[in-house]
């Protein structure tokens, strides 16, 4: 079985009953539609790809173009749940402990960075914006699946109501985190954007602005 390199310094106890939790928790709307998601923007990743907060490795059976495929999460054990999914992978991953805001890769080492449901999660989204900034190359690509705040006041009142409880039984998820401004304040520019159906998530596409 493909081995978990722990290069997280510590890191974090991660959240053990969420991590057991989170494919039944998944499942429903998997089929409603997140798994079409997960294959556009898993599906179009190539070259040397980094996927960002691995979690229980559900997007694996999508890379069939990348060369290379590096998957890292801070929460041991959805690393473990990850490991029982690498056969499903057309390319073998490496599995790292690590987290976003400390990336322990090179400057430009990457041609793509898959994040799917991740950045709501991270303790600081910034810096790991501004680590995925520095880790991708220059006409490299980000492909996210993320949360978005609703610029209506009154939806984005509900989703800030709502995110403390949110936050403690979903794993640390803050679904009222905008990735769009955390993406351009890091220097990224967004070349595509779709909002998932009538959701607070979107997908798209952004590169080194």
């Amino acid at each position: 079985m493909v081995p978990v390199e722990d290069r997280s310094a510590g890191g974090t106890r991660g959240h053990p009953v969420f991590a057991r939790l989170y494919d039944a928790y998944m499942f429903p709307q998997e089929l409603w539609g997140v798994r079409r998601r997960r294959r556009w923007v898993v599906g179009n990743a190539v070259g040397t790809t980094l996927e960002l907060g691995v979690g229980t490795g559900l997007n694996f059976p999508y890379y069939g173009r990348v060369r290379r495929l590096v998957a890292i999460d801070p929460d041991p054990t959805m690393l473990r749940r990850a490991r029982l999914r690498v056969d499903r992978a057309p390319v073998a991953p490496a599995l790292i402990r690590a987290v976003g805001e400390a990336l322990p890769f090179r400057t430009a080492a990457f041609d793509t960075v898959i994040s799917t449901l991740v950045f709501a999660s991270i303790r600081d989204p910034y810096a790991a914006a501004a680590e995925v900034r520095r880790v991708l190359k220059a006409d490299g690509r980000l492909r996210f699946f993320e949360h978005f705040r609703s610029a209506q006041p009154l939806l984005a009142h509900l989703q800030d109501a709502v995110t403390p409880l949110w936050r403690h039984l979903f794993g640390g998820c803050q679904p009222n985190r905008d990735v769009v401004p955390i993406l351009q304040q890091a220097g990224f520019e967004v070349l595509e954007l779709e909002k998932f159906r009538r959701t607070f998530l979107l997908h798209g596409v952004a590169r080194v602005a």
